[in-house]
């Protein structure tokens, strides 16, 4: 919250068009509430809504100026207006001016400091709050709009662009993109009974995606553990039916790789464009993907 401090107390005091023998009947105006929040576009300066009572209502206007010469007016609360939002941080010179025949008495001017700075939270524009300085946003409302991920915590409107993806959350992004239904009679895998994405698991592994994670028995997936981008190559290129891969080697930090021919031919589909900019002669085979990178890998693939 930003904090308001009252230099010179915002109070006016208005004279009733009443007869000149009759008491005078006190109204008065007064900031009772400023409260944080920024615009969008989010790099414009912090605002500040600073509420005033009028009491009889829309008697007076009030006038807000940047400086204390009363040269540079930023705003006027009208008579019909009960608050105005203004920039902060900044001190702000005020004038009261009354209307309808009203008289103003007392304090009919003073200045006021919004204070800076309060808790930078940029307006969200899209499905997630989470994902706005991400490099990868365009390609996550893109998974949001086709129904590919919910987030990682829908309720709070959260993506987690930077968390690892899990082998579990990499089966489930693929049923939801690709559409598999099948799950081969179920339970093809020991280590996923009770698992959140078990029926995604054995739907991919129905497909021909997955082939499990302890060669060659192939019995167990390792729902929890992390997606390499090595391993992502081959979940991808077996569910896209990728066969080019461009004549081979076209990555310098891949050879002898389990996945080396599947990560060349993602190269080739244009999938994958490296993991090493401008240069992109490596591929990082063992490093794992954030669930940000697998949102551009899905886009690029299927978009």
């Amino acid at each position: 919250m930003f904090a308001v401090s009252i230099v010179a107390g915002l109070a006016i005091v208005l004279l009733s068009s009443i007869p000149a023998d009759a008491a005078p009947a006190p109204v008065t105006v007064a900031v009772i509430e400023s409260s944080c929040h920024f615009s969008d576009p989010p790099e414009e300066l912090p605002h500040t809504t600073v509420r005033a009572t009028i009491d009889p209502v829309g008697k007076a206007i009030i006038s807000f100026y940047s400086d204390a010469g009363r040269t540079n007016l930023v705003g006027t609360l009208n008579p019909s207006d009960t608050f105005i939002d203004l920039a902060a941080p900044r001190t702000y010179y005020w004038d009261a001016t009354a209307v309808n025949g009203f008289e103003v008495v007392g304090p009919a001017s003073g200045e006021f400091t919004v204070e800076s700075p309060c808790p930078y939270i940029p307006k969200s524009r899209g499905t997630f709050l989470d994902d706005d300085t991400s490099i990868f946003e365009k390609d996550i409302e893109w998974m949001a709009d086709q129904g590919i991920t919910k987030g990682c915590n829908a309720a709070e409107r959260l993506f987690c662009p930077d968390d690892f993806v899990t082998r579990g959350q990499m089966a489930a992004f693929l049923v939801r993109a690709l559409g598999y239904t099948d799950n081969g009679g179920g339970d093809l895998f020991t280590d996923d009974d009770g698992h959140t994405f078990e029926n995604d698991i054995d739907k991919l592994g129905t497909a021909g995606v997955t082939k499990g994670c302890n060669p060659p028995d192939n019995d167990r997936f390792c729902p929890d553990d992390r997606v390499t981008r090595g391993a992502m190559a081959a979940f991808l290129v077996r569910a896209l039916g990728y066969t080019d891969n461009g004549g081979g080697n076209l990555f310098i930090d891949d050879d002898g790789s389990t996945f080396e021919n599947d990560i060349d031919r993602l190269a080739t589909a244009g999938v994958t464009k490296g993991c090493n900019p401008p240069v992109n002669d490596k591929f990082c085979p063992n490093d794992f993907v954030t669930r940000g990178q697998m949102a551009a890998f899905l886009h690029r693939a299927l978009g």
